[in-house]
């Protein structure tokens, strides 16, 4: 099954979303909508693209069924097309979940606490992160996106094993080159690529 095109063209006509040609022949190109087709050749979803998506004022997910949408579709209004993994689904909803889930996360007011979406795996570097949560534990170390560091709760003992040394003191240097390291060894069996942190 193929998604026809009248039916998604009066669905972004009625989300007042014109022809990306005339979209992006307006004066202010940067306010208008972002058309973005669920597809398994579209550009791999990512952290940073979450973050870009989060700076853009109004975006609208496209998602397939089976065989996806007429090609036409994606020519005349979609912007790009965007894939999470290389792998088949039977629809684009659960890949239009992700992507929403992945983005809201990173508007402001969307979570508890404004820190939490900056201190986490793939994360931007210590530098362009805003918050000044002094003595948080910063899960990426600088290096930008590192995967997190292993998270703990009581008690110290479960299942014959004890929380690390350097964890039951959270915000000492030890913990920082502790969750460093333990980020690195994460990420090590997946890229193969460690960067030897500093003492």
């Amino acid at each position: 099954m193929v998604l026809k095109p009248e039916p998604l063209a009066e669905a972004l006509a009625s989300l007042g979303i014109a022809p990306k040609a005339e979209r992006q022949a307006g004066d202010d190109a940067q306010t208008h909508p972002r058309v973005i087709l669920l597809s398994a050749q579209g550009r791999p979803f990512t952290q940073a693209m979450a973050r870009e998506l989060a700076a853009t004022e109004r975006v609208v997910l496209i998602c397939g069924r089976y065989e996806g949408v007429d090609e036409r579709v994606n020519v005349i209004y979609c912007d790009m097309e965007l894939s999470i993994g290389d792998y088949v689904l039977s629809g684009g909803e659960l890949a239009a979940a992700v992507v929403v889930d992945a983005t809201m996360r990173l508007l402001p007011g969307v979570l508890g606490n404004e820190a939490s979406g900056e201190f986490e795996s793939f994360g931007v570097a210590d530098s362009e992160i805003a918050s000044a949560a002094d003595g948080v534990p910063r899960s990426q170390h600088g290096a930008g996106g590192l995967l997190d560091y292993p998270h703990y709760t009581r008690p110290a003992e479960f299942g014959g094993l004890r929380v690390p040394r350097p964890c039951s003191m959270a915000t000492t240097p030890e913990f920082a080159a502790g969750a460093a390291s333990s980020s690195c060894a994460r990420l090590w069996p997946t890229v193969r690529i460690c960067w030897k942190m500093p003492h």
